[in-house]
């Protein structure tokens, strides 16, 4: 049972990582796609240019999302690392809560993983707040 059990608990936290990794890739995709647009828009003399209000914003909306990445992958890296103390914790099926459970390297996992998904929702905020500030482009490009 406990086996069962181990196997779940890094699946589950593999896939949430996994995901968080994929929708950061996704975000940094889109971002280097706009940042890719706006540049060949801006380099045709016969189109209007496209002034963004808050360029730092898009940046630093980008390298949060890059922090993420890294987190994500050093917090996979960990997990790696942790997968033999999971599989031999003794009292694994008596835990109520996985956050209960204190075993070497846990402390290092869950901040990884609580900085990964901190630095994505950052970094959407910003995209959205970099997008907001720039809503009165939309529909004025032509």
């Amino acid at each position: 049972m406990s086996k069962e059990i181990a196997e779940a608990v890094i699946g589950q936290m593999n896939n949430q990582i996994d995901l968080l990794f994929t929708l950061t890739t996704a975000f940094c995709g889109g971002i280097i796609a706009l940042s890719v647009q706006i540049l060949f828009r801006n380099n045709d003399k016969s189109k209007n240019p496209i002034r963004l209000a808050d360029w730092k914003l898009l940046f630093l909306s980008f390298s949060s999302e890059g922090v993420s990445i890294l987190c994500g992958y050093l917090a996979s890296g960990c997990l790696t690392s942790v997968t033999p103390v999971i599989y031999s914790y003794p009292e694994i099926e008596k835990l109520k809560n996985w956050t209960d459970a204190c075993f070497t390297g846990h402390g290092n996992l869950r901040l990884l993983m609580t900085f990964q998904f901190l630095f994505f929702l950052i970094g959407g905020a910003l995209l959205f707040a970099m997008l907001f500030r720039n809503r009165d482009l939309i529909g004025d490009l032509k």
